[in-house]
């Protein structure tokens, strides 16, 4: 093994295949571990990059099968989940300031006594010249409790509305 810049070690192998050039709109890369360790945490599952990229803007889907942390004491932490960025305006010019995104996606975590589901409900959107999300909603839900978290209709300010069961 090696430890990295920030004092991480790591051994084993991650493995990743292409299958085109990577620049190339529908191109996926498939990444997964062969005893794979992190400060003696083993890392197992699959994941997937695909490129969503047109000439109307970039574009990635992320999906992560049978994610799976094992601690040296057993514990484990299993973790699954799909996101999708996609551009949405901007694509067609030579700025960036016109740039927007949207986040769309899922991810289910779960350890031996807790679980957490979060659901992008309606697409996070954010304009490069904004530094907050100014659109969209997710929905948290941490064992038996669910809380959304509403990020309003596209203004940008530092405003966002958390419910939490009949509490705003």
């Amino acid at each position: 093994g090696s430890t990295d810049n920030r004092g991480r070690s790591r051994k084993g192998k991650i493995i990743v295949v292409v299958d085109k050039m990577f620049w190339q709109t529908g191109a996926t890369a498939e990444i997964t571990f062969e005893n794979y360790f992190i400060n003696n945490i083993r890392v197992e599952g699959k994941q997937t990059v695909t490129n969503l990229s047109s000439n109307g803007g970039f574009g990635y889907t992320y999906a992560i099968e049978g994610g799976k942390l094992t601690y040296p004491d057993g514990s484990m932490i299993n973790y699954s989940g799909t996101r999708t960025l996609q551009q949405k305006e901007g694509g067609n010019t030579m700025s960036i300031l016109d740039d927007t995104y949207e986040l769309t996606g899922h991810a289910k975590l779960e350890d031996s006594t807790s679980s957490a589901n979060v659901l992008i409900k309606s697409p996070l959107h954010k304009k490069i010249a904004c530094q907050w999300i100014d659109k969209g909603e997710l929905a948290v839900t941490v064992n038996a409790h669910t809380a959304s978290i509403q990020y309003g209709e596209g203004t940008c300010d530092n405003k966002a509305l958390l419910t939490l069961g009949d509490k705003t």
